[in-house]
């Protein structure tokens, strides 16, 4: 499986944490709670050794449940075809993520996830899961419903889906996550034309 990785040298991005939410921490049942320092690879693979680690980021919790992050990675290796390192911030191992991925792979059709990271957290996801950029998913884990720390932004666009621009708030309330909808329609939104980074 073809694995290419390429480092073009663009401009780092600061990322202001969240204040108040805890580092490491695990709440009275045990379960993670808060931000968790996670060692990866060169494809963004969980290690749990960091001497085997290319970079960390930091995966966000609530009472066990990831907010924002993966369960061991954004693609399984499998599957993958390419993998592009587009804004490297340095060669130090391990370093806190900053920059953009591209990863592709194949299952059925051709996928393509682009990951934005700034200083160690994932600011944004973006799933497009066909070739012309009509069908794509994005998620903004820096916007934030009404001031809670445990929330993201996600907006949608599927051609078969009534040709309607969906967005929702996803967040945690009560040990719960909640959501808040809203779509408009439109006659078209491809990705290409209309997310650049």
């Amino acid at each position: 499986m073809r694995l290419l990785i390429i480092l073009l040298f663009i401009f780092n991005y600061s990322y202001s944490q969240i204040v108040g939410v805890p580092f490491n921490q695990l709440d009275n049942k045990g379960k993670k709670h808060g931000y968790w320092k996670t060692f990866v690879d060169s494809n963004l693979t969980n290690v749990s050794d960091s001497t085997m680690a290319t970079w960390y980021y930091y995966r966000l919790f609530y009472h066990g449940k990831i907010v924002t992050g993966f369960e061991k990675g954004p693609v399984d290796k499998k599957y993958l075809d390419e993998f592009e390192f587009v804004r490297p911030k340095s060669f130090a191992k391990p370093t806190p993520i900053d920059g953009t991925f591209k990863a592709t792979w194949n299952l059925k059709d051709p996928n393509q996830y682009i990951l934005i990271f700034e200083n160690g957290y994932l600011k944004e996801l973006h799933d497009i899961f066909s070739a012309d950029g009509s069908n794509w998913d994005i998620s903004k884990y820096d916007k934030k419903f009404d001031g809670n720390p445990y929330s993201f932004f996600y907006r949608k666009f599927h051609v078969w889906d009534k040709e309607k621009l969906r967005e929702t708030f996803y967040y945690y309330e009560n040990g719960r996550m909640k959501k808040k909808k809203s779509s408009r329609e439109v006659k078209s939104s491809n990705y290409f034309e209309n997310n650049k980074f």
